[in-house]
């Protein structure tokens, strides 16, 4: 079962180099710790309403136990960590708006 992790931001205004930059590098670092078929890709809402304009990065994963392994390799590294603060702090080039786990469920037709 497919497992996905969707962080969603709210780029602050005329941030947008700034918050790619730091994306790349927070996804540069995931794949430099793991050596399964993690796959991110990052996208931005462009349907009009609320979301429009926000940013979703979508980490995809072959099952929960992989996701679980991969977050606990990431948080135990330090250069993680740091991109982490970076994103948090007061003049973070975005802000976090949320971070959810989705598993693929297959309806019965």
């Amino acid at each position: 079962m497919v497992v996905a992790r969707i962080w969603t931001f709210n780029v602050k205004p005329g941030r947008m180099a700034g918050f790619m930059e730091w994306i790349a590098e927070n996804i540069r670092e995931p794949k430099r710790l793991d050596d399964s078929d993690l796959s991110i890709r990052v996208f931005r809402r462009s349907v009009a309403g609320d979301g429009t304009g926000k940013i979703d990065a979508v980490a995809k994963y072959e099952n929960t136990g992989a996701a679980g392994s991969a977050a606990d390799r990431l948080h135990a590294e330090p250069d993680y960590q740091r991109i982490v603060a970076h994103g948090a702090a007061a003049d973070a080039p975005a802000l976090r708006i949320s971070c959810r786990l989705l598993s693929e469920i297959t309806p019965i037709v």
